[in-house]
């Protein structure tokens, strides 16, 4: 499965889709990649399998999910600035889950963790973009 978004606003169905396909996903905070220099961050993450997927009163949507998690690495491109708050260490663990997945708005990507300790996130980020282009790409197992 593969979802790529690019243009200068955000659709709001494409942030929606790409907030049910990370919803939580499990995330090691080490292993994302954050470069300046070519405005970039890169997070490998295990998505849950996506069965179906329908709207439900108010057109909230409904996912439900396989047991099993999938290999995907998100890409996120032309950031301008990127804030991470990693406080992993302090919760005592090495792999976070996402929250409500990760939330893409006009010109800003934030996600944030499920654990959290004395009412602090084990781990957020926050980018912001000049343009929208995410990427999310299954990788094979």
């Amino acid at each position: 499965m593969d979802l790529c978004v690019r243009n200068n606003t955000a659709f709001p169905g494409a942030a929606r889709d790409l907030e049910v396909l990370t919803n939580y996903a499990r995330l090691m905070p080490r292993q994302v990649k954050h470069d300046p220099i070519a405005r970039t961050v890169t997070f490998p993450l295990m998505r849950r399998a996506l069965l179906s997927y329908r709207f439900g009163f108010l057109g909230r949507p409904i996912a439900t999910y396989a047991d099993e998690y999938v290999p995907a690495e998100l890409v996120v491109r032309n950031v301008q600035e990127c804030v991470i708050e990693d406080h992993s260490d302090a919760v005592g663990t090495k792999e976070i889950t996402l929250i409500f997945g990760i939330r893409l708005d006009s010109n800003r990507l934030a996600l944030s963790s499920a654990e959290e300790l004395s009412g602090v996130h084990a781990y957020g980020l926050t980018a912001l973009l000049t343009q929208t282009d995410v990427e999310i790409v299954d990788r094979a197992t």
